[in-house]
């Protein structure tokens, strides 16, 4: 359901920004808009690694 909500908001996000950017700014807000998208998909991916049991690597 996250990779749901993740894609929803990507292209909101896309739609947003091509909504209020001019001609002149469209290329540089989308870059970082997928820069601040990116971030937030390693954020979620860290939040699920450390939400993963650890062994201590003894057998």
């Amino acid at each position: 359901m996250i990779g749901v909500g993740l894609g929803i908001a990507l292209v909101s996000g896309l739609l947003e920004v091509q909504r209020s950017a001019t001609g002149e700014d469209f290329a540089g807000l989308t870059g970082v808009f997928y820069a601040v998208v990116y971030v937030g998909f390693l954020v979620s991916t860290l939040i699920a690694d450390l939400a993963l049991p650890r062994r201590s690597g003894r057998g």
